[in-house]
């Protein structure tokens, strides 16, 4: 038996008495667009908590959507190059991941602060 398949049986085998659903799909295959709407107070607050641009269009394949299918606010944010990712010598510049960092920290303590009041 191969190691996936065996890896598989052992993921079944772990939740035949619960209610989680576990699915296997190759990577790329079959995944809607993300479709999370600039207009909702998801996409507002992290745009009214940053001074970035946001876009609708990311020309790679993601795990976001299956998030945003299960009822889970999705945004995609994050530094470094989409076409320079997952090559072999793939980097993040130091100042873009400090950036990133910071800009994370915002829209979470806007969350959080909103959620307090």
């Amino acid at each position: 038996m191969s190691a996936e398949k065996e890896l598989e049986n052992l993921i079944r085998n772990c939740l035949e008495n619960t209610k989680v659903k576990w699915f296997r799909e190759q990577a790329g295959v079959n995944v809607e667009p993300l479709n999370t709407s600039l207009d909702s107070s998801f996409c507002k607050r992290i745009i009214n908590t940053t001074d970035i641009k946001i876009g609708t269009y990311f020309p790679a394949v993601t795990d976001a959507p299956h998030f945003s299918k299960s009822g889970i606010p999705t945004a995609l944010l994050g530094p470094g190059n989409i076409e320079q990712a997952h090559t072999e010598n793939e980097w993040v510049d130091v100042d873009e991941l400090i950036y990133a960092s910071e800009l994370y920290t915002s829209i979470i303590k806007s969350f959080l602060l909103q959620n307090s009041s």
